[in-house]
């Protein structure tokens, strides 16, 4: 894994980490139930590893 490919995979976890911490404070969302939150959270890794699969073809500028 090249130093841009790191960069990039922890820019995308410290983008999706810092929201998912705020909402565990919120108020609005203390009345979810542990399997919602799971659910919840099951079900935006679904999105990401498609995601992933969907730009992890694509190759960055100055790679061979």
């Amino acid at each position: 894994m090249n130093k841009r490919r790191l960069g990039v995979f922890v820019f995308l976890v410290l983008f999706g980490l810092i929201p998912l911490m705020k909402n565990f404070s919120n108020p609005r969302l203390s009345g979810i139930r542990t399997v919602d939150r799971i659910q919840l959270l099951a079900a935006g890794l679904c999105f990401g590893v498609a995601f992933g699969v969907l730009v992890g073809g694509r190759k960055f500028p100055g790679e061979v």
